[in-house]
C-alpha cells in the first residue's frame, strides 16, 4: 500500500503558511519498494551533474538537473538558465568547514550562517527551477567521529527551510557514509529529508552499504566519478595512476546503472560537469580545460537517453612509455599512443609535460595549475612523443590531449620521474622550523643562520647589523660596505656557522615558497647578486635547493624575492648570501627584513589599499592595474576601454573581441605593466572580501573564464599570494559576477584580473564594466 508523504500537508497541519507562486511542487513519496521524488505530480528520477560546464549540452544529453554548492551573485542567472533549458536545480547552501576555520562552538558564527541561509531561502524559494535545498557539503569533515554541533546547525537550517518553504525538500551532503555520519543524521537531523552522498571508488557499493546502515531516509548520490587519488593504485614512487578518459567512462556508466536500480536512491549527479584542477588537470573533469567533452559525457548521455550521441569521443586504446619512466636529469623519454575515433575523424594530439602536484588529496579545495615545460617536447605526432626531460629532479606527468575537431576529445597521462629527488631520510633533512623564519630583522637573538661565510676579498667587507641609517622597518637594518675597487667578495648566512657542507645542519624549509628581502643602494646603480643554497652536491651535506638573482639597486627600498616552490627545501644550510664583483669603486648597500615564508606570509607587505578599489572606469589613466598581459593568439584580440556600447554605468565600458574561432587568448590586468612575475609590484588587497565585475555578451552564450592571481604558481620570482578562476556563460543583459575572497591571502596581488576565451567556433565579443575589489556589501 502506497503512503504519500506530502510535505505541504504536513506544514498545513502545523499551521505554517508560505507563498506558493511559480514554484514547482516537489514531493517525497514512499512505497513498499522504496522512495520516489515527484515534481508537479510526476516522477522525477534525478539524471544530473554538478559543475559549471555547458548546461545546454547537459539538457540535450538527457540530463534533467544540476547541483550547486553555494549561493552567489550568479545564482539567479543559473536558475533562470535552468528554467529556459527545462532543468531543475538542487540549490546548495554552503556551510562552514572547521578545517577552513569555522567554529561551531561560536554562537555568533553559527547565527550569522543561519541568517544568511534564511535570506537565500526567502529569495529563491519560489523560483520554478528549484528542485530541493542542499544544506552544506562535507561540512562534517573526514574523521570517523563527527561533531554533534555541526549536525544541530544543519537541522536548525533544515527546520527553518520547512517553515519558509514547505514546497521543496531538504538534503544534507556528506563525504561517503563511514563512521558515525548516517547515525548522526538519524539522531540529530529529523528535519533533513534526503541524504546526499559524495562517493567515488566506493560508489557502486553504496546501495548495499546504505541499506545495511538502516537509515530510512532516501538518498541521492550528489557526486560520483572515477576513483579518487586516495582510492587508486600508486606507482613505484608513490604517485597515483590516473585512468584514461576512456576508462573513466566505463566507471561513470557502471556507477549510474547500479544507483538507478536502487529503489532507495532518488537519482545521482555526475561530477564534474566541467573542468577542475584537483590532483591533476583532468582527474575529475568531464571536459577538457577548453570545453571539449570527453567520454564520460558520452557515457552519461547513453545512460540518460538510452542511445549514444551522434558524435562520440575518441577512444584511447594504449598510452605507454617505451623504456624506463625514471631517467637522469635531461634524459630521454619516448611515449607511444594508440587512439581511434568512432566516426573515423582525423585526430589532433597535443602533448604537455606538467610538474607533478605536491599534494594529491586536497579534499576538494582549489589548487593552482602546476607549471608546464613545452621545451621538453622535442618531437611529437599523433602516435608518439619524444621528450628531453628537465634537469630539475622531481616528479612530472606527461599528458596526451586528443581532439576530433567536432567537440569531442580524450585525455590520458603518464607519471615520469627525474632522478635526484630531494632526499627523504631524516638524516638528510634540516631541523624543523616554524614559518615565517626571519634570517635578518631587528631581533637577532634567535637567528637561524649566521653571516659567517666571508668570501673573496674578505678584508674589504664590513657589515654593520645595527645600522640606524634609514631602515626599511623597525630601528635597524644591515649596512654592507665593500671597501675595494675591483675584486670580488660576499657573505653567506650559514648553519652551522663557518660550515661549507662538511657538517650536518640547516633547516627544513619545505613548507616555504620563497625568501623575501628588502634592499637599497647608497647611491643607486649598485649591482649585487643575492641567493640561497650555495653548497653543491659534491659536498656530503649540501643544500637541497638553490636560487640566485642579480639586481641593480636604487636609493629607495625595494622588495625582492627568491622562489623556493618547485624546489626541495628539505635542507637549506646556506640560507642567504650576497656577492659582487668588478666594481670600479667601493660601494655600500643596505638589507632588511630577510624572511622565509609560505605564500608571502611573514614578509612585510605594503600597506593595505583602502576599499573599494576600482579596476575599470571612464579614466583608465588612474587605475591600479594595467590590462597589458596579452596571451595566446594576441593578434585576434581587440580591446576598447572607451566603448560607448550600452555601458553598465558611466559613459564607457570595455569591449572585448576575440576573432579566432578555434584559438585561445586572453588579457591580464598587471602590476607593474607587462610583468609576468619577474619584477616587484602588486597591491596589498587584504581589506577586500570580494571581487565583483559586470559582464554581458554581444549575442548570448559566450563562454569566458575570469579570474585573478594568474601568477600564483611555482617558479615565479614575484607571485600572486592568492588566486581564483571560474568560467561563466554570458547573456545579452548585464550581470554581476563575484569572487568570494574571504580567507584568502591578498597581501600581494600582481594580476588583479584576467579573462580567457578558448575554442568556441566563432568570433566572440563581450563587454566588461565596473570591475572592483570591495570590503563589504555596501562598497
Amino acid at each position: 500500500m502506497q503512503r504519500v508523504l506530502v510535505l505541504s500537508l504536513v506544514f498545513a497541519w502545523l499551521g505554517i503558511v508560505a507563498s506558493f507562486t511559480d514554484a514547482a511542487e516537489v514531493k517525497l513519496t514512499s512505497t513498499d519498494q522504496g522512495h520516489q521524488l515527484q515534481v508537479d505530480g510526476q516522477p522525477f528520477p534525478i539524471r544530473g551533474a554538478g559543475g559549471d560546464g555547458d548546461k545546454a549540452l547537459l539538457a540535450s544529453s538527457g540530463g534533467n538537473a544540476f547541483r550547486t554548492w553555494g549561493i552567489g551573485d550568479d545564482t539567479k542567472a543559473r536558475l533562470d538558465e535552468a528554467e529556459r533549458l527545462g532543468l531543475k536545480v538542487a540549490l546548495g547552501i554552503w556551510l562552514g568547514h572547521e578545517r577552513h576555520g569555522f567554529n561551531y562552538d561560536d554562537p555568533a558564527q553559527v547565527q550569522k550562517q543561519f541568517v544568511e541561509a534564511k535570506a537565500a531561502v526567502e529569495k529563491f524559494k519560489d523560483h520554478p527551477a528549484l528542485l530541493l535545498w542542499g544544506v552544506g557539503n562535507e561540512m562534517e569533515g573526514y574523521e570517523a567521529t563527527t561533531d554533534p554541533k555541526v549536525w544541530q546547525s544543519v537541522n536548525e537550517i533544515a527546520q527553518m527551510i520547512h517553515q519558509v518553504d514547505p514546497h521543496h525538500p531538504t538534503m544534507t551532503v556528506i563525504a561517503e557514509i563511514g563512521g558515525d555520519k548516517l547515525a548522526s543524521i538519524g539522531k540529530y537531523c529529523p528535519a533533513v529529508d534526503i541524504v546526499g552522498i559524495n562517493s567515488y571508488g566506493g560508489v557502486t557499493s553504496i546501495p548495499e552499504r546504505y541499506r545495511a546502515a538502516g537509515l530510512e531516509k532516501p538518498y541521492i548520490v550528489t557526486e560520483f566519478g572515477p576513483p579518487g587519488t586516495w582510492e587508486i593504485e600508486a606507482n613505484a614512487w608513490d604517485v597515483p595512476l590516473e585512468l584514461t578518459s576512456t576508462q573513466k567512462a566505463e566507471v561513470y556508466r557502471e556507477a549510474y546503472d547500479r544507483l538507478a536500480a536502487d529503489p532507495n536512491c532518488l537519482g545521482s549527479f555526475a561530477f564534474t560537469w566541467g573542468f577542475k584542477q584537483e590532483a591533476t588537470a583532468t582527474w575529475f573533469g568531464m571536459f577538457l580545460p577548453d570545453g571539449t567533452k570527453v567520454a564520460a559525457v558520452d557515457a552519461m548521455t547513453e545512460a540518460w537517453t538510452g542511445k549514444p550521441p551522434a558524435n562520440r569521443c575518441p577512444r584511447i586504446d594504449e598510452l605507454t612509455i617505451a623504456g624506463d619512466a625514471i631517467v637522469e636529469p635531461g634524459g630521454k623519454v619516448v611515449a607511444d599512443l594508440k587512439v581511434a575515433d568512432p566516426e573515423g575523424k582525423p585526430l589532433k594530439v597535443e602533448w604537455i609535460l606538467f610538474r607533478e602536484m605536491d599534494e594529491f588529496n586536497s579534499m576538494g579545495d582549489y589548487r593552482p595549475a602546476p607549471p608546464t615545460y613545452p621545451e621538453a617536447i622535442v618531437e611529437s605526432s599523433s602516435q608518439q612523443a619524444t621528450l628531453k626531460m628537465p634537469r630539475m629532479p622531481g616528479n612530472y606527468r606527461l599528458f596526451a590531449y586528443i581532439r576530433d575537431g567536432d567537440g569531442g576529445g580524450a585525455v590520458g597521462n603518464l607519471p615520469l620521474k627525474v632522478k635526484g629527488m630531494p632526499p627523504s631520510p631524516e638524516k638528510d633533512r634540516g631541523a624543523a622550523v616554524t614559518l615565517p623564519l626571519v634570517v635578518y630583522g631587528d631581533d637577532m637573538s634567535a637567528a637561524p643562520f649566521v653571516p659567517s661565510g666571508y668570501m673573496g676579498d674578505v678584508t674589504a667587507i664590513v657589515q654593520d647589523e645595527k645600522s640606524t641609517n634609514d631602515p626599511h622597518s623597525g630601528e635597524t637594518c644591515l649596512e654592507v660596505a665593500f671597501q675595494k675597487q675591483g675584486g670580488w667578495g660576499g657573505v653567506v648566512w650559514q648553519s652551522p656557522a663557518n660550515d661549507w657542507g662538511d657538517k650536518p645542519g640547516g633547516y627544513d624549509l619545505s613548507a616555504a615558497d620563497g625568501v623575501t628581502f628588502w634592499a637599497r643602494g647608497e647611491r643607486g646603480g649598485e649591482k649585487v647578486k643575492f641567493g640561497y643554497g650555495l653548497i653543491d652536491r659534491n659536498k656530503e651535506f649540501f643544500d637541497t635547493a638553490q636560487a640566485e638573482i642579480e639586481v641593480t639597486l636604487s636609493q629607495e627600498w625595494k622588495e625582492y624575492r627568491l622562489p623556493l616552490t618547485g624546489r626541495s627545501g628539505a635542507r637549506i644550510k646556506s640560507g642567504f648570501y650576497w656577492s659582487l664583483a668588478g666594481t670600479d669603486q667601493p660601494i655600500k648597500f643596505y638589507l632588511d627584513d630577510i624572511v622565509y615564508s609560505a605564500s608571502g606570509k611573514g614578509s612585510k607587505p605594503a600597506p593595505a589599499i583602502p576599499m573599494p578599489l576600482k579596476l575599470s572606469g571612464d579614466d583608465p589613466s588612474r587605475l591600479p592595474y594595467v590590462p597589458s598581459g596579452y596571451m595566446g593568439d594576441t593578434a585576434a584580440i581587440a580591446m576598447d576601454d572607451r566603448s560607448k556600447s550600452q555601458p553598465h554605468s558611466g559613459e564607457t565600458c570595455t569591449q572585448v573581441t576575440f576573432d579566432q574561432p578555434g584559438g585561445w587568448g586572453g588579457v591580464v590586468w598587471q602590476s607593474p605593466a607587462n610583468d609576468w612575475g619577474d619584477l616587484p609590484g602588486g597591491l596589498n588587497l587584504s581589506e577586500a572580501t570580494r571581487l565583483t565585475f559586470w559582464a554581458r555578451g554581444e549575442s548570448e552564450g559566450e563562454r569566458v573564464k575570469f579570474g585573478f592571481g594568474l601568477l600564483n604558481k611555482p617558479d615565479v620570482a614575484y607571485p600572486d599570494s592568492a588566486s581564483g578562476e571560474r568560467e561563466f556563460t554570458l547573456t545579452k543583459e548585464w550581470k554581476a559576477y563575484t569572487f568570494d575572497l574571504t580567507g584568502k591571502d591578498l597581501r600581494h596581488i600582481k594580476t588583479g584580473f584576467y579573462w580567457t576565451v578558448a575554442g568556441q567556433g566563432k568570433k566572440v565579443t563581450f563587454y566588461l564594466d565596473d570591475l572592483s575589489y570591495a570590503k563589504g556589501i555596501g562598497d
